[in-house]
């Protein structure tokens, strides 16, 4: 889905990221769109996948995972 040339740290993090959301998520997310638009990616397209269970709810432990996923994505940390 990825259409522009990534580095090995922004791949894993998107990897990590649509094992998590799945792949359609990710396929319609803007955050998907940002990267192929090569526009610079805010924390912002990863910390708003914070929602689970039913109704969704704010999850810290998702919040945290998408701040480690953004984290790798921005400087391969």
């Amino acid at each position: 889905m990825i259409t522009v040339q990534i580095t090995q740290a922004k791949f894993d993090a998107l990897v990590d990221f649509t094992y998590n959301e799945g792949a359609h998520a990710f396929e319609i997310s803007t955050l998907q769109k940002t990267i192929n638009a090569e526009q610079p990616v805010s924390e912002h397209l990863f910390t708003e996948w914070d929602l689970a269970g039913q109704p969704p709810t704010y999850s810290q432990g998702l919040y945290d995972r998408r701040v480690a996923e953004y984290n790798l994505f921005s400087g391969g940390d």
